[in-house]
């Protein structure tokens, strides 16, 4: 619940819902609380959604954070994910807040056992460097 102490410490919360959960998490977590919202993840959106836009658009105001991931978890900009699309809703709810890059490396086992990450797709500047040129293209 928004408390006067989480308005004064400023914490939001938004849990990562694996996109067709956010379905159900969104009316449950965004029901008159401005703190609590989504996070969304457009590796697991590829998974689990149809359409990421639209997942998108119905997360509207409460999404609070959102992952920038391409399907096979390389480089954003080089595999399936819509970005066009993606970045169109965005814009389209108002999100005017941090879009993060997520790298699993194997050279790290625990994380990549943790992660189920079995190979290398990009390098960590691969993915910081290359994704951010190639998404800046659709902001």
């Amino acid at each position: 619940m928004d408390t006067p102490a989480s308005a004064a410490t400023s914490i939001r919360l938004g849990p990562r819902a694996g996109c067709s959960r956010s379905r159900i998490l969104i009316p449950v977590f965004g029901a008159g609380l401005p703190s609590v919202g989504v996070q969304l993840d457009t590796f697991h959106m590829n998974i689990e959604e149809s359409d990421m836009a639209e997942a998108i658009r119905l997360a509207g105001p409460r999404l609070k954070h959102f992952h920038a991931v391409e399907n096979n978890r390389g480089v954003p900009g080089t595999g399936q994910v819509p970005w066009a699309d993606c970045f169109a809703a965005l814009n389209e709810v108002g999100y005017d807040d941090l879009c993060v890059f997520e790298f699993f490396p194997v050279d790290l086992p625990v994380m990549a056992r943790r992660t189920h990450t079995w190979r290398q797709v990009a390098t960590s500047e691969e993915v910081a460097v290359g994704g951010k040129r190639r998404l800046s293209a659709f902001l």
